[in-house]
């Protein structure tokens, strides 16, 4: 197991330490319960049509952003040896006809190489509150999986759901998809300065960061708290607008995202993803090729 680091607080939100996550993680929860959160400003599950049949009625469904970040972070946490137990919740924002919030987070875990036998789904549950009912008859049908589970929110949906946790007198802890993510990069980076500097530099380039500052590592989580800190801002907004609008145009839709997507990389809507590897990694080749670094520099 790779012991991260800790790193200078954030001033402005202080997301759970690298001793906060371990805590959770030590205590072998029974269970990781995914949290959604859907709403039009975030950009709510969007149906788009499909390819290239304009007058086929029949839609896809995408996660919101936000719930995309909940499920990854989920992943994440079982990675870390949390637990590989699953329950995903969430509401049919579209209808019965279409698919679940809590079957396309199922999608999603599977998707990144979770065993789909291990993830349970809850769905049909339109709200914070019909999602905790739900989870309350789970502890007389599934007790096994409701001993001691560890909720993932939004941060800023932590304390509602702290808060519904208590009045259904549920047990186990409520962790923000924010806070794990952090702990995934302290991980990411204190296992790259060990065993791949080389990769560690282009990653400190890549964000502009001087390689041998010394103060260089705590610059890089710090920049990737920031990211965390504005992800509910406008920007996040006006992004989910576009790619719906965009996606919704089927086939045209798809030719005019072409550019945005070359552009800018994968965005949080497109691909539920905080940040594009490859665009960064772009970044810092261009550094060598202007000569301010040697290619011997990185692994190319």
């Amino acid at each position: 197991m790779v012991e991260a680091r800790e790193s200078t607080p954030h001033p402005q939100r202080s997301f759970e330490t690298s001793d906060e996550i371990q805590k959770i993680v030590d205590s072998q929860p029974s269970s990781i319960i995914l949290i959604p959160y859907t709403s039009r400003i975030a950009g709510v599950a969007v149906a788009e049509r499909r390819k290239g049949s304009a007058s086929n009625r029949e839609a896809r469904i995408r996660l919101s952003a936000y719930s995309a970040f909940v499920t990854k972070a989920a992943e994440l946490l079982g990675s870390f040896g949390a637990s590989d137990q699953y329950i995903a919740t969430g509401e049919n924002s579209f209808g019965s006809k279409y698919p679940s919030t809590a079957e396309l987070m199922r999608d999603q875990l599977s998707d990144d190489g979770v065993d789909s036998q291990r993830i349970m789904v809850l769905g049909g549950l339109q709200d914070t509150d019909q999602q905790f009912q739900g989870m309350k008859t789970l502890t007389s049908e599934k007790p096994e999986l409701m001993r001691n589970p560890v909720y993932i929110a939004m941060d800023f949906h932590k304390k509602r759901v702290e808060r519904k946790r208590n009045d259904n007198h549920l047990p186990g802890t409520v962790v923000s998809a924010e806070g794990i993510f952090m702990e995934y990069f302290r991980r990411k980076y204190t296992q790259l300065q060990t065993e791949n500097q080389d990769q560690y530099r282009l990653e400190l380039r890549a964000r502009a960061i001087d390689p041998y500052d010394p103060e260089a590592y705590d610059k890089l989580i710090e920049h990737h708290r920031h990211q965390l800190d504005t992800f509910t801002t406008p920007e996040i907004f006006r992004a989910e607008r576009l790619f719906q609008s965009l996606t919704s145009l089927g086939f045209v839709g798809d030719l005019a995202l072409k550019p945005l997507r070359a552009v800018r990389g994968q965005t949080v809507t497109d691909r539920h993803s905080l940040e594009t590897a490859r665009a960064h990694e772009k970044k810092a080749r261009k550094f060598i090729k202007e000569g301010e670094l040697q290619p011997g520099d990185f692994n190319t």
